[in-house]
């Protein structure tokens, strides 16, 4: 790893440019420049059946001086660990893991590069990080609307039946988007029973069938809500379900 020295520019983790001297025309091409340059790169293997993504993306990364030896881990430990479970808005989801770590001095390094060739990091004036780009496909969880996915039930309550989905994301399904041949069993309404102290006191669902909902429950996807994370908050999401058919919601 090694390190070139840079026209003075503003610190960022993004690539800007600035020249002196342009026409009109030039300075347009040049806003519109450094707009694409400020967003990470990305190329995407996916698809519609299943909210878990394959996404390979180039990000403009500060190294740290102390992470100049082993500049992947330390890339990895300060900016991509801590966003594992948590909601990243370049990546329109949540991180679940990722793998093919590769360092270029431009997005997507070629693949016929010599390896033997130094990979250049960019030294900007007295800052003491240098930047460059850190390419890796990242495995991303993106709960989209009208995909199915399976929740554990956690809660039964009048208004809603609530879930656990992949052991971490909380998810609901309100009553009404349940079954209409599902009925809540209140435990006010067992005359002359015990009220058990297994968490049914207050009521719960039962199917069509008159069995207790319980155990894993497939559903569709209605809505989501996703909150990225902040230097206070952790970031969220959210899942609203549905096990109605489109028809049956229509009506």
């Amino acid at each position: 790893m090694s390190a070139e020295a840079a026209p003075s520019q503003a610190p960022a983790h993004q690539k800007k440019s600035h020249r002196k001297h342009k026409d009109k025309s030039e300075k347009h091409r040049s806003k519109k420049r450094r707009h694409d340059d400020e967003q990470p790169t990305t190329e995407f293997s996916t698809t519609d059946e299943t909210p878990f993504h394959i996404q390979t993306t180039s990000l403009y990364l500060p190294l740290t001086p102390i992470a100049q030896s082993d500049p992947i881990a330390g890339l990895c430990a300060e900016h991509l660990s801590p966003l594992i479970l948590t909601y990243y808005p370049p990546l329109s989801g949540v991180l679940l893991s990722y793998a093919n770590i590769r360092l270029s001095e431009t997005p997507f390094p070629r693949t016929n590069r010599d390896p033997s060739l130094p990979i250049l990091a960019k030294a900007i004036d007295e800052y003491a990080a240098t930047f460059i780009w850190l390419t890796a496909d990242f495995l991303i969880l993106r709960p989209e609307k009208g995909v199915w996915i399976e929740g554990w039930v956690n809660l039964h309550n009048e208004s809603h039946l609530g879930l656990i989905y992949l052991n971490f994301i909380s998810a609901s399904i309100p009553c009404a988007q349940l079954p209409a041949s599902w009925k809540w069993v209140s435990g006010r309404s067992r005359k002359g029973k015990k009220v058990p102290d297994d968490g049914e006191g207050e009521g719960y669902w039962v199917d069509g069938s008159g069995e207790k909902v319980e155990g894993m429950i497939r559903f569709r996807i209605k809505e989501s809500n996703m909150q990225a994370k902040t230097d206070e908050e952790r970031g969220f999401i959210t899942i609203t379900g549905t096990l109605l058919d489109d028809e049956e919601r229509e009506s």
